[in-house]
């Protein structure tokens, strides 16, 4: 069975946009989290994200795995792919847009962070998450609130 947390809500250089309260959440989770040994492999992917501050601290924390980062907005992707070369960050950009494109279950860990601005949004973000975990996966979420209630979030997951 996959594991969900709910993280409740410098190293790179990055352009354009804003980061979330939510995220330096992430980032804190990210850099306590104890990690596989480096003769592991391990794959991770980062829903929604944006201008890729957590999902780039994950692919530097991640070694000896690989992480893709994604998005679903076209433009997003633009500044995201900068950033990842920015940075030289050992990552993959790729867009996914929660309930329209095929994910896989090849996901040892999955982040979000600040993901979910409207109620319809949390089905189609569990589903890739249930969807895309490997048995005995993660998936971590910071959550902001906005426009959607919390408990709302517990019941989905």
């Amino acid at each position: 069975m996959a594991r969900i947390k709910v993280v409740v809500a410098s190293l790179v250089v990055l352009c354009s946009y804003t980061r979330s309260r939510a995220a330096e959440y992430m980032n804190e989770y990210l850099l306590k989290r104890p990690w596989p040994s480096t003769s592991s492999s391990y794959n991770a992917l980062e829903l929604g994200s944006g201008i890729g501050l957590n999902g780039l601290l994950l692919s530097f924390l991640n070694v000896n795995g690989s992480t893709t980062l994604t998005d679903g907005d076209t433009e997003t992707l633009k500044n995201l792919e900068e950033n990842v070369q920015r940075n030289k960050g050992g990552c993959e950009v790729r867009q996914l847009r929660w309930g329209v494109d095929e994910v896989k279950k090849e996901w040892d860990l999955i982040i979000a962070s600040d993901v979910i601005y409207v109620p319809n949004v949390v089905p189609l973000l569990f589903d890739v998450v249930t969807t895309g975990l490997r048995e005995g996966g993660e998936f971590v979420l910071a959550y902001a609130r906005r426009n959607v209630k919390f408990e709302l979030v517990l019941e989905e997951a």
